[in-house]
């Protein structure tokens, strides 16, 4: 890889009007090959961040602009562990376009998160989901050996 141009400080007027976007979607990249994670976590993020690339339409790259997406996220009422995904990996994507001086600062650093449910998502295992469970994993000749 050759040596990125540097970017203005102003990264909302480098970026402002889908002026630059494109350069962000190629580098997109160069981003998953580097990303440290496995196989199935690089495709979510290359798919999250390339749906935020895709959404400004025009808009500047800043944080307000990083606040309106988060909204639209929780508008389109997608789960908190979703949004959470997508700005994470927006995140991530924007301190690696730092790293390479891309950008001069991270418009989303300061950005939060929507809070993640503590407690399970789905209801426990009952007794008859169980002996099903059983079944598939040993067959039809699972007969227990105590009650449950």
């Amino acid at each position: 890889m050759g040596e990125m141009a540097k970017m203005p400080n102003n990264p909302s007027s480098a970026y402002e009007a889908g002026a630059g976007m494109e350069r962000l979607l190629g580098l997109l990249g160069d981003f998953i090959i580097e990303f440290d994670a496995c196989a199935s976590t690089r495709d979510v993020y290359r798919k999250a961040v390339a749906i935020f690339l895709a959404w400004p339409e025009g808009m500047p790259l800043t944080t307000a602009t990083l606040r309106l997406y988060k909204d639209n996220l929780l508008n389109r009422k997608l789960a908190a562990n979703t949004v959470s995904t997508y700005l994470s990996a927006t995140k991530q994507y924007l301190s690696y376009l730092v790293e390479k001086e891309v950008l001069p600062s991270n418009p989303a650093a300061n950005l939060k998160r929507p809070r993640i449910p503590k407690h399970h998502l789905r209801d426990s295992l009952t007794r008859p989901g169980y002996c099903k469970l059983l079944l598939c994993l040993q067959g039809d000749s699972y007969t227990p050996s105590r009650q449950i």
